[in-house]
């Protein structure tokens, strides 16, 4: 269920601007928080999964990941405020972060090389909190990661297939893999999924952002 604009939610604390994006497995609005005037992202599980005859299980695990990602506090990732459930559906609130992805940056002009070392490592750091905490992001590239506004800062976003590693969760949907970012054994119906699967992913972003394109699809 598509939600329209001036929607309220979390007893009156957020209101719903605009659909900023509907993906296989989630949807995504801009909202206002009416208490403070903050704009804030809220992400929520599209239909096809919460109608899922494993729903009430993919809800749960939503608001797990949303309460551990709550924890990973870092100024290259992105942070998720809070989570809720409103009408059975469960939903993650994220800070806004203005400003515009790399992808678009290098669309206009390649990144020198010291400038793009420094990027990587900004992005790195923000794994390695992730990591720490058992998760893996699964989908870092430029379209994922935004440099915030008037800064040299980025952010890492998009956490759209996330995977806890406790949980063994899986994305092997050829389809829905990122080509040339994606590592081989994201392809793998079984395939071993690791820190270096994230590892390889941050190496094409670099790649991209000194070559303006990204690396050949993994075979």
């Amino acid at each position: 269920m598509d939600l329209k604009a001036g929607t309220v939610l979390h007893n009156g604390k957020y209101v719903i601007h605009s659909q900023l994006g509907k993906g296989v497995f989630s949807i995504t609005y801009l909202a206002i928080n009416a208490e403070s005037g903050q704009t804030v992202v809220i992400k929520t599980l599209s239909d096809n999964l919460c109608h899922h005859h494993h729903g009430d299980q993919f809800k749960r695990q939503f608001i797990a990941l949303g309460r551990l990602l709550s924890g990973c506090q870092h100024q290259h990732l992105v942070r998720v405020i809070e989570s809720f459930e409103a009408a059975g559906r469960p939903y993650l609130v994220m800070e806004y972060i203005p400003g515009q992805t790399l992808a678009k940056l290098i669309q206009a002009n390649l990144v020198p090389e010291a400038q793009a070392i420094a990027y990587i490592r900004q992005i790195g750091d923000a794994l390695s909190i992730l990591h720490q905490k058992g998760l893996l992001h699964l989908d870092v590239r430029p379209e994922n990661i935004i440099l915030r506004q008037d800064t040299d800062k980025l952010v890492l976003c998009e956490f759209g297939i996330t995977s806890q590693l406790t949980l063994g969760v899986r994305q092997t949907h050829a389809s829905l893999m990122a080509a040339g970012y994606s590592a081989p054994e994201q392809y793998v119906s079984k395939g071993q999924l690791s820190q270096a699967t994230d590892v390889y992913s941050l190496t094409a972003t670099f790649y991209c952002l000194l070559t303006g394109t990204p690396p050949l699809p993994a075979p």
